[in-house]
């Protein structure tokens, strides 16, 4: 239920930080509601078919 209601598909976007020599999530992601099922059929749009090792 909650993908459902609140799928986020936003981008995390993380920066290198040279005092700390590490990566860090940058906070300033704008976000956005989505609609599930648009969501959905995108994906199953583009799915990969066939079989898998």
């Amino acid at each position: 239920q909650l993908l459902m209601c609140s799928s986020d598909v936003s981008t995390i976007v993380w920066q290198w930080n040279e005092t700390f020599q590490q990566a860090f999530p940058k906070g300033n992601v704008v976000h956005r509601c989505r609609d599930f099922e648009k969501i959905k059929e995108w994906a199953l749009e583009r799915r990969t078919k066939g079989k898998y090792n």
